[in-house]
């Protein structure tokens, strides 16, 4: 099995960088969301659950959502909405769990 791609190995390019210019290739992201993964099972939140996050622009946001979305049905909400339109969103989806983690804008 080929695991290089155009001269590199396969799930070492970058896959973003951040605001301080660290770069984060596939691999690390990976293993970062499978993480964040145990911690939601350690949890005891059931897969297929419906969560809802707040997301930023940080990595951790992204590996947040990474791991979210492969367990759950995952609800990134708009962090410009008001605190009246986040009590909707999360009553109109039906989320059993969130995880906002900001103060949300009234």
């Amino acid at each position: 099995m080929d695991l290089t791609i155009k001269g590199r190995i396969k799930g070492t390019g970058v896959a973003l960088i951040d605001a301080h210019g660290v770069e984060y290739i596939y691999e690390e992201l990976r293993r970062a969301a499978l993480k964040v993964k145990q911690q939601f099972s350690s949890l005891g939140i059931p897969n297929y659950s419906v969560i809802a996050s707040l997301p930023s622009h940080k990595v951790e946001d992204v590996i947040l959502l990474l791991a979210a979305t492969d367990m759950f049905t995952h609800a990134p909400l708009n962090p410009l909405s008001t605190k009246r339109d986040f009590e909707f969103y999360l009553g109109n989806l039906q989320v059993s769990h969130n995880t906002l983690h900001r103060e949300l804008n009234s």
